[in-house]
């Protein structure tokens, strides 16, 4: 299954493949992360990793709704898609608008807006825990702290400094986890 196209991924996905929604979830971790950075150092009203968890929903989004017959690949559908929820997600904040306490539905004790799909952020959590804790089974501690701090939009020096030790160090623990992640894929 390496040599499987985004395209047939997602296809099977849709077709209820939870496998292959996990590989396209884990494929697009760093497109996400990139996407949320950059909204994120635009202004410092928004967190890095709420924007991240807004364009993991785009991302499940894309995959639920690409249609391969427009023409388009996966990857430009799936990063319009992330873009698009993130932006909207900073829009709405800078308008301050108030949801009002009816409108929203509970789930596990956190409040998500009626306009939210609960089945989308349901599967978008199962998928995301399965997907970190593969991850955290197959990084060091060193490799998860260079990770998570790198998806926040930190900068080789910044993450050194944070954890005491080298650029150089930060550098190759990264290489290490993409060579992991891109077995998993």
């Amino acid at each position: 299954m390496l040599n499987v196209t985004d395209e047939q991924l997602c296809s099977m996905a849709q077709s209820g493949d939870t496998d292959a929604r996990d590989r396209l979830v884990v494929r697009y971790i760093s497109l996400v992360g990139a996407r949320a950075a950059v909204y994120s150092h635009q202004s410092s009203t928004f967190d890095c990793e709420d924007l991240g968890q807004e364009g993991f929903i785009g991302l499940v989004s894309a995959i639920d709704s690409f249609d391969g017959s427009y023409g388009a690949t996966f990857r430009t559908f799936a990063a319009l898609s992330i873009d698009r929820r993130i932006t909207d997600a900073v829009r709405l904040s800078l308008r301050k608008r108030q949801i009002p306490e009816s409108a929203k539905v509970s789930i596990d004790g956190e409040q998500l807006s009626a306009g939210e799909n609960p089945e989308n952020t349901a599967i978008l959590r199962d998928t995301l825990s399965r997907i970190f804790a593969e991850i955290k089974d197959r990084t060091s501690p060193l490799e998860q702290k260079v990770l998570s701090l790198t998806m926040s939009g930190y900068s080789y020096a910044e993450i050194a400094k944070r954890l005491d030790c080298s650029a150089k160090a930060v550098e190759n623990a990264l290489a290490r986890v993409r060579r992991k992640l891109n077995r998993f894929k």
